[in-house]
């Protein structure tokens, strides 16, 4: 039992917990007609952390609640201010965009 468990504690901490983007200015910001995704164009080179099927840049699915509309208003307000920024990315999107999963950012940290 004890080394069924330390297997499993091995094979959960290989996992990715994330990475930062880097910093960098969104270029490019498109959400779509019913403001359910935001695909986020960044002018530092694409983290892929988790290998998903795309990377050819970050994405946000969003939905009606009031921490999703705060974040679409912080990249909304990063991209029209042109601030240096940068993310947590992790994850991939649970559907196919674009021709795959692409990575999740879950935090924008604003620079001055």
């Amino acid at each position: 039992m004890k080394k069924l468990l330390l297997a499993a504690l091995f094979a959960s901490s290989s996992a990715s917990a994330g990475v930062g983007s880097g910093t960098g200015k969104i270029t490019e910001l498109y959400t779509n007609a019913s403001g359910s995704i935001a695909r986020i164009q960044f002018s530092a080179a694409i983290k892929n952390p988790d290998n998903c099927g795309k990377s050819t840049f970050y994405m946000v699915e969003l939905n009606d609640s009031a921490g999703s509309n705060r974040f679409y208003s912080t990249l909304l307000a990063a991209h029209a201010a042109q601030k240096d920024v940068s993310f947590w990315v992790h994850g991939c999107t649970n559907g196919a965009y674009w021709g795959g999963t692409q990575p999740k950012i879950i935090d924008i940290y604003f620079k001055q």
